[in-house]
């Protein structure tokens, strides 16, 4: 469900009000509360918009084009929310399920003026929508039915939203990446020198959100079925990734056949995972399946595999007494190296 018109639909003095609460919970800031909230009142009413010849002065909603006109609309549909009297359908990265593990009633997810709400029966469905559409109402907000979609089905089918894979029980998975092994025979790319493939897949690596929801979410640590599936998908992903950005590379036979560069980027991988993946019976699914897609170009990783067949010899290349040292001797331990 999508809200209509949203930017435009929101009341001044109800967001001055949110933001005057939230302001109140911040006392570590360079300006003081009446001074920031005085300029968000400036920045609301003052904005001028020319049209048809006129120029007209916008006095409900909040100005579009603004660095943070998205952010006011997401603190304002957050307090929305948070006063929903199903609140605590809403998805919460940390809050432990109170049912024991077992399949919730209801859920509701917002990306910005985006929801998506999941129901075990369509008499839960049709009562969490009419409670959400009911609160939004009191903050003077209205649904986009026709972009409102209702999907039912029988079974414990998965949703994709937003790039993540939502199960019935609220848990979010990564989705799978179809990868053959022609697929990339053909790049099509830009070709990129090997310091700049290998910067890009790092910054891929520590900025997919996705991936950091997906770690983040509550019980992921423990040796669940469903940490299980994310563990073997994130080691796919990191292998699809490395397949793309290598790929790119002109030199890539020189660098992946010498011992430096493929030790590098295994160091790079095995971190990456390490951080992502504290159980290391999790880390070792995730290594195993990054190996399996590796394994569709073996020929050109012969030497990269070889440094996430035997962890420990990245060891030269990392310090002492770090956390990565720990890292790769666990792994080297429990994969009976050491």
């Amino acid at each position: 469900m999508d809200i209509a018109d949203c930017f435009n639909s929101i009341d001044h003095g109800l967001l001055l009000d949110v933001f005057k609460k939230t302001a109140m919970l911040f006392s570590n800031t360079a300006f003081s509360d009446q001074f920031v909230v005085s300029e968000l009142s400036f920045f609301l009413n003052n904005y001028v918009i020319k049209f048809a010849g006129c120029r007209l002065l916008q006095s409900r909603g909040i100005p579009q084009g603004s660095c943070v006109s998205t952010d006011l609309s997401n603190l304002f549909l957050a307090y929305v929310d948070r006063k929903s009297p199903i609140s605590s359908c809403f998805w919460d990265a940390e809050r432990k399920r109170p049912w024991g593990g077992e399949r919730p009633e209801a859920g509701i997810l917002r990306f910005h003026d985006d929801y998506l709400y999941l129901a075990a029966s369509k008499g839960h469905l049709s009562a969490v929508r009419d409670a959400l559409l009911g609160n939004l109402h009191r903050f003077g907000l209205r649904p986009n039915f026709s972009k409102e979609n209702v999907e039912s089905g029988k079974g414990p089918a998965s949703v994709e939203w937003l790039g993540l894979e939502i199960t019935p029980h609220l848990d979010l998975l990564i989705p799978l990446v179809k990868c053959g092994p022609r697929m990339f025979d053909r790049f099509g790319g830009y070709p990129l020198p090997w310091k700049d493939c290998l910067f890009r897949l790092k910054a891929c690596l520590h900025t997919s959100t996705h991936i950091k929801m997906v770690a983040t979410q509550a019980g992921f640590a423990s040796n669940s079925s469903v940490a299980e599936e994310n563990a073997r998908r994130i080691g796919l992903y990191f292998g699809h990734l490395v397949i793309v950005y290598i790929w790119s590379c002109p030199e890539r036979h020189v660098h992946l056949a010498s011992i430096k560069r493929s030790r590098q980027l295994a160091k790079v991988l095995i971190c990456r995972l390490g951080s992502l993946l504290e159980c290391t019976s999790l880390l070792s699914l995730a290594r195993d399946a990054l190996i399996q897609r590796l394994l569709q170009r073996r020929s050109e990783f012969r030497l990269l595999l070889r440094f996430f067949y035997e962890p420990r010899l990245l060891l030269p290349v990392i310090g002492k007494g770090t956390p990565q040292e720990k890292l790769v001797k666990n792994m080297s331990s429990y994969f009976g190296l050491f």
